[in-house]
C-alpha cells in the first residue's frame, strides 16, 4: 500500500525530519515557504504521519514539492517515494490549483484559517501576510497531494482539519457558491463519528524520529503485521477485513513486548468516495477523458486517521471475539 498525506500530517513529518538532522541550516523564518511547511504540529500529527510511514510501502512526494529531505535521512529506510506524476499536464494542474486557492481561502471560517495559517514562530515574529501566505501554502499542499493520490490511485491519508478544509470546499462546490478548475472529493455524505460501526483501528508507533521509523520499517514483526494491515485497508469493506485490524494489533501487542509501553492506537475512518469533474477548463479536455477511462478511476480512497481515547488492551477488549 502506497500513500499521500495530508498537508497538516506531511507538514509535521518534514518538520521532525529535518530538525532532527540540520535544525540549524533548515531553522525557518516566518512567511518564507520553508516557514510554512516545518510550522509547529501536535505531536500527535507526527504520531499518525510516522505510524502510516511504517505500515506503509512507501509515502508518495508530489511532483514539484519540496521536502529538503536531508542526506543523512535519505540513508534510512523511510519509505518515501520520489516517482510522482510527471509530464506536462502536471503543470496545468499546478496552475490550476494555484489560480483557485485564493477563492478557496475565503471560504476557511476564522477557526479553520487561524489554524492552517500559523508559522514556524519559535524565532521570528509574525504578521497577517505571514499567516495568509502560510495559509496560501498549507491549501496549495493539501490540494496538490490531493491530486497525486488520485492520479497514482493510491490512499489519501487526513488528519481532522486536513478533512475539514476538503469539506468546506467539496461542500461549496455542491452548492455552486465555487467552481473548481480541477477534479475534488465529492464528500457530502462524508463525516467521521465516534459511533462506527465496524472496528478500524492501526497501532499509534510514536516514533521519537526519524531513525526510529526506519528501524520499525526493518522490523520483521511489524513486516508481517504491515502485510495484514495492507490487504485490509485496501479492501476495508466488510466485517472480515475489519477483523483484521483487531487481530493484528492483538498479534503484535502479545509478541512485541517492546510496544507495550506505548500501546496506543489511531482510530482510521475510510472511505472510497466518488470524484467531481469541473465543467470548464483544462480538465474537461483531455486529462478528463484520460482519468475517466476506467471505472474505478472516479473514486478516491480518502483515511481520516485520529488519535483515538483508548489503549490497545481497551480496543482489544471491546472486540475481544475478533481472534
Amino acid at each position: 500500500m502506497k500513500v499521500v498525506l495530508g498537508a497538516a500530517l506531511q507538514f509535521s513529518l518534514l518538520r521532525e525530519i529535518n530538525f532532527q538532522f540540520e535544525r540549524d541550516r533548515w531553522f525557518p523564518r516566518s512567511g518564507d515557504y520553508y516557514g510554512s511547511i516545518f510550522r509547529y504540529q501536535d505531536r500527535t500529527m507526527f504520531d499518525r504521519a510516522s505510524s502510516f510511514l511504517v505500515i506503509s510501502e512507501a509515502i508518495v512526494v508530489p511532483f514539484g514539492i519540496d521536502w529538503a529531505i536531508p542526506s543523512p535521512a535519505s540513508e534510512l529506510n523511510l519509505g518515501i517515494d520520489h516517482r510522482a506524476t510527471r509530464g506536462a499536464d502536471w503543470g496545468h494542474v499546478i496552475d490550476s490549483i494555484r489560480n483557485d486557492v485564493p477563492a478557496i481561502l475565503k471560504l476557511m471560517p476564522m477557526r479553520v484559517f487561524d489554524e492552517i495559517s500559523h508559522c514556524s514562530t519559535e524565532r521570528y515574529e509574525t504578521n497577517e501576510k505571514d499567516r495568509y501566505f502560510s495559509a496560501t501554502q498549507y491549501i496549495e499542499n493539501l490540494l496538490r497531494n490531493l491530486t497525486e493520490a488520485y492520479n497514482q490511485k493510491v490512499v489519501f491519508v487526513l488528519s481532522e482539519i486536513d478533512f475539514d478544509v476538503l469539506k468546506i470546499i467539496s461542500d461549496a462546490v455542491n452548492d455552486q457558491r465555487i467552481s473548481l478548475s480541477f477534479p475534488f472529493p465529492d464528500l457530502k455524505s462524508v463525516r467521521y463519528v465516534d459511533e462506527q460501526a465496524l472496528p478500524r483501528a492501526i497501532f499509534n508507533f510514536s516514533p521519537i524520529d526519524a531513525s526510529s521509523i526506519s528501524t520499525l520499517r526493518d522490523d520483521d514483526l511489524i513486516r508481517r503485521y504491515a502485510k495484514r494491515l495492507n490487504d485490509a485497508i485496501e479492501e476495508d469493506k466488510t466485517e472480515d477485513t475489519s477483523r483484521d485490524f483487531v487481530i493484528g494489533i492483538r498479534e503484535l501487542y502479545e509478541n512485541g513486548q517492546r510496544f507495550r509501553n506505548a500501546a496506543k492506537v489511531i482510530e482510521i475512518f475510510s472511505y472510497f468516495v466518488d470524484m467531481i469533474f469541473p465543467s470548464s477548463g483544462f480538465f474537461l479536455g483531455k486529462v478528463q477523458d484520460k482519468l475517466k477511462s476506467t471505472a474505478d478511476s472516479v473514486s478516491l480512497h480518502l483515511i481520516i486517521a485520529r488519535v483515538a481515547e483508548i489503549n490497545a488492551q481497551q480496543y482489544m477488549a471491546r472486540f475481544e471475539n475478533y481472534r
